[in-house]
Parts: structure tokens; C-alpha cells; sequence
């Protein structure tokens, strides 16, 4: 009961979040072409949406382009580059074929860097440093 509880709470306010989101400065969709992890979440790869809990926050949702799955991640910290990055894009760590999403960027100068989830500290303890892969977004 309390699980069934917890499941639709999730699902409204995952719903709910997306609406409120999609007038904020920081909403990219990708089309990510392997599984990979973010906030100890493992997503199938697909079209994802990144957008940004409020102007300016530091809480970001990653969710599947259907709604089916999402997951609010606390942002480490805000980035700042002295010249444009180019196009929007998403960089992912890979350690062998296991990937995490660490940083998302809005195609300005400004990026999220997101926190580390428990097994991606746990599996880059025992490797060397890790190999990053950027996809490209687009801006919504």
C-alpha cells in the first residue's frame, strides 16, 4: 500500500514538474544511443528531456521523452565557460560500457554539472580515470 502510495505521488509530481518546466531557459531533449545511469537510475537509451526545476535551480529532471520514467537529480554545481560551448549538448562518463550522465550544457556559456551517484564513486575507485562521451541536444 505504501509502495502504490509512493508510485502515484512520483508519477503527479514527475507530471506536474514537467508542465511547470517547459517555460524555463534550461530545456534540452537528446536522443541517447546506450543505457546509462544518473541519480543511481538506470535509464534504456532514447529520447530524453533535461529541464530545470524553476529559473536558476539547482535541481534538474531527466526524463524519458514518453514521461514513463524520470528522476530529479540535485545539480553540484552551476558552470561557467568564457566563451561559448557550441550547441547544447549532455556529457556522459564512461568507465568501460557503463555510462553516467555528469554534466549538461544549454548550448550557451552556462552548464550543470550534476553529483556523482554512490555506484559511480564506487566503480571509479577501482579504475582509472574516466572517458567521457558528449551527445548533442537540442535546445527546446
Amino acid at each position: 500500500m505504501r509502495k502504490s502510495a509512493f508510485a502515484v505521488l512520483a508519477t503527479l509530481l514527475l507530471t506536474a514538474a514537467g508542465a511547470a518546466f517547459a517555460g524555463s531557459s534550461l530545456a534540452i531533449s537528446a536522443d541517447v544511443p546506450f543505457a546509462f545511469t544518473v541519480a543511481d537510475t538506470t535509464f534504456q537509451a532514447g529520447k530524453y528531456l533535461v529541464t530545470p526545476f524553476g529559473q536558476g535551480s539547482s535541481v534538474l529532471m531527466i526524463r524519458s521523452d514518453d514521461g514513463r520514467k524520470g528522476v530529479l537529480v540535485i545539480v553540484r554545481r552551476h558552470l561557467q565557460s568564457g566563451a561559448e560551448v557550441g550547441n547544447a549538448h549532455l556529457i556522459f562518463n564512461r568507465y568501460g560500457n557503463t555510462y553516467f550522465l555528469s554534466t549538461v550544457w544549454s548550448g550557451s556559456d552556462t552548464g550543470r554539472e550534476i553529483y556523482k551517484s554512490r555506484h559511480e564513486r564506487e566503480i571509479a575507485l577501482g579504475t582509472q580515470k574516466a572517458a567521457e562521451t558528449w551527445i548533442a541536444a537540442q535546445v527546446r
